[in-house]
């Protein structure tokens, strides 16, 4: 990860771990840290970390880094962070001793699982959502599918009229905050 993000110090490395995984969407406390290393570089990114800590500069990694409030909160956050992501015992493993048990696949369209993720249209792509969280939290074995734009992600709003109108986005697949299995 650092040549993903050169200027990310080793002791605040973990930004990036939790940048590439969905896991900081459901936290408040995980997004808070993004949030505090700038506030205003957070809401322009639309809370996307990825492209976020692409853009902040080194002194503001630096500043965080030597921070002891910011440093406690990402030491907490990092803790459960790396325990969800760890922990092997969950609801899955400890109710279904079914040895040959395959993964699930799962296939939509569109997922909302979170604004910085812009591939979904409306109530479907939530509720679709909804379903890889509880996948998640209760280790339920599961493989995803979706279709993504390539050359830019499209983001879907209602128009002044109440039509819909398309605008398309530059945000690319390395700047999306999940990556590819």
């Amino acid at each position: 990860m650092k040549e993903k993000f050169p200027y990310l110090p080793e002791r605040i490395s973990g930004l990036a771990d939790i940048a590439y995984n969905l896991w900081w969407s459901w936290h408040p406390s995980a997004r808070m840290l993004f949030k505090l290393l700038d506030r205003v570089a957070w809401k322009e990114s639309r809370h996307n970390p990825v492209l976020m800590l692409k853009d902040l500069p080194s002194e503001a990694f630096n500043s965080a880094a030597q921070n002891a409030d910011y440093l406690h909160h990402y030491d907490y956050v990092m803790s459960r962070f790396r325990e969800d992501i760890e922990t092997r015992i969950c609801w899955f493993v400890a109710n279904i001793r079914e040895p040959t048990c395959q993964p699930i696949a799962y296939f939509s369209a569109e997922y909302g699982l979170h604004h910085s993720l812009p591939f979904y249209a409306g109530g479907l792509g939530f509720l679709a959502g909804d379903y890889i969280k509880e996948c998640s939290d209760l280790g339920v074995p599961w493989l995803q599918s979706d279709l993504r734009i390539r050359v830019g992600i499209c983001d879907r709003r209602s128009g002044w009229m109440g039509g819909r109108m398309t605008c398309m986005k530059s945000l690319t697949e390395m700047q999306l905050p999940s990556k590819e299995c």
